[in-house]
């Protein structure tokens, strides 16, 4: 069959075809961050203020990967063999992030991090670092207190939803480096962070099931139709 221009043209036209710039990421926070406020050299936050903040500051990230785990089989004991899938795999996501002013999305992550995991202990405000600073506990803490469930969502042209995707179990699994130089003047500070999740869906999405039985088998079979048992 040769390539036909004109139906080409058509099915853009008539189809469209999505942008990759219009998203938003939605961070909820998590149980240990509830009724409670950061305090960062004598200024308390409100984490609903820095969620808000977090909504036009996600720059870039991408949608979750799913891979399907399969080992290869032999059809029939011996010869080619073919893949069978036993398991799914998520990898994590990346966020890169544009730093405010003051930083205070930087210690957000910090803190949520260390949350999970105390590795830092806890820093005083000031200079006192002997009789103020406390030592790390190295434990962390019940996997429902630290993740959370996160949302990226997916606009058209025109701001309407195309596509919402939900991450369960969501928590910041790395924070990454943040390269500093006297000499780099106009660059804008980023961060880099790492989420990991348990599952991941895109909502709405679903399979009907519309076709109709046939009432007679043996007509069926007859014309050449192949019935599937649900």
């Amino acid at each position: 069959m040769a390539f036909n221009v004109n139906r080409f043209r058509e099915n853009i036209a008539s189809y469209g075809y999505a942008k990759q710039n219009k998203f938003e990421v939605f961070v909820q926070s998590p149980r240990i961050f509830q009724n409670s406020s950061m305090n960062i050299n004598g200024r308390e936050l409100n984490f609903n203020d820095i969620n808000n903040l977090l909504r036009y500051r996600i720059e870039e990230t991408s949608t979750p990967t799913i891979s399907l785990l399969s080992s290869d089989v032999h059809r029939y004991a011996i010869g080619p063999t073919q893949k069978m899938p036993y398991n799914a795999q998520y990898t994590d996501l990346s966020f890169t992030i544009i730093a405010d002013r003051n930083a205070d999305l930087w210690d957000f992550w910090y803190t949520w991090v260390n949350s999970i995991f105390n590795f830092n202990g806890y820093e005083p405000s000031g200079n006192n670092l002997i009789t103020g600073r406390r030592i790390p506990t190295y434990t962390s803490k019940y996997k429902e207190e630290y993740s959370t469930i996160m949302m990226i969502v997916v606009y058209n042209d025109v701001g309407e939803t195309i596509k919402t995707i939900n991450l369960y179990d969501a928590f910041p699994s790395s924070v990454r480096e943040i390269p500093l130089s006297w000499a780099d003047r106009s660059s804008i500070m980023r961060l880099a962070v790492s989420i990991t999740y348990s599952m991941y869906t895109i909502v709405g999405t679903n399979v009907a099931n519309n076709a109709q039985p046939p009432t007679n088998r043996s007509s069926a079979t007859r014309s050449g139709s192949i019935l599937i048992n649900a």
